[in-house]
């Protein structure tokens, strides 16, 4: 997947639009629109729209493009990782409601 087809599709996928891209990143609404349309968009510009993207989106970004270059075998690690990683991080009160579910 290249950066291109991948920012589009967080866009998409999170609705953002090119009037919130614009103000959270200060690039204009014209920059973003030729970029969705197959324009050049300069480095500095890229990163600001990256780094402006909402956590959840941002975050959907990178994934899409780490997952794209796994193969089934990386993306299962991948994925019991952050499993170990939730369970680790989880907050003892969530812990306590799951327990008293159990019992």
């Amino acid at each position: 997947m290249k950066l291109r087809e991948a920012l589009i599709q967080t866009f998409d996928e999170y609705k953002i639009t090119g009037k919130q891209l614009s103000e959270a990143s200060g690039i204009t609404e014209a920059q973003i629109s030729r970029f969705k349309n197959g324009g050049e968009l300069s480095l500095v510009n890229f990163e600001r729209v990256v780094t402006s993207l909402p956590d959840s989106a941002y975050h959907y970004f990178w994934c899409q493009l780490a997952v794209d270059k796994m193969d089934d075998e990386q993306l299962y690690q991948t994925i019991m990782m952050a499993a170990a990683q939730l369970k680790e991080k989880q907050p003892s009160q969530l812990r306590e409601k799951q327990s008293s579910k159990v019992a």
